[in-house]
């Protein structure tokens, strides 16, 4: 049996492919590999941890936000509502006062989406003698992430005048 196909007319054939042809399949392979990555890029999630949490300031039948007390022993009570579309794991309050600044963490407030969360047991302490007439308070929402409680001061509701509890 002989082969009719000669190896060494295969190597030397000198044609090559057209331009327009290279061009073609130069731009179906770009093309390709583009909508692989892009593919591969829409599996990661590169946005905002924090996108669907929304906190809002409530008013409930005491108040929304309001503080009492005198010196040391002075205190914020107040009513959020969880409005977003995801479940608040934890709150930090940022409360802003003439002379300095409190940082209240409240980890076991557990806001599911739609829920309000009231705090009226005075047991958000702050120090009047310390830090001075509260000017603002900034509460910040937290969620679980990761296996870890992600904090969310982009959502955060500040309020900048507070009454007195009544």
């Amino acid at each position: 049996y002989k082969s009719s196909f000669n190896m060494g007319k295969f190597f030397t054939f000198k044609g090559g492919v057209s331009p327009i042809v290279a061009t073609v399949l130069l731009i179906s392979f770009a093309v390709a590999l583009g909508s692989v990555i892009l593919q591969w890029l829409v599996t990661f999630d590169f946005q905002d941890k924090c996108r669907n949490v929304q906190l809002s300031l409530a008013q409930s039948d005491n108040a929304g936000l309001c503080h009492g007390g005198l010196a040391q022993n002075g205190y914020l009570n107040f009513a959020v509502k969880n409005s977003g579309a995801r479940d608040i794991h934890g709150i930090e309050i940022l409360l802003v006062g003439e002379t300095g600044s409190k940082l209240i963490d409240i980890d076991d407030a557990l806001i599911a989406r739609g829920s309000l969360y009231e705090k009226y047991d005075k047991s958000a302490a702050y120090d009047y003698s310390t830090y001075g007439k509260i000017r603002n308070a900034v509460i910040i929402p937290k969620i679980e992430g990761d296996g870890s409680r992600e904090v969310c001061p982009k959502n955060a509701v500040t309020a900048d005048e507070i009454s007195p509890c009544g």
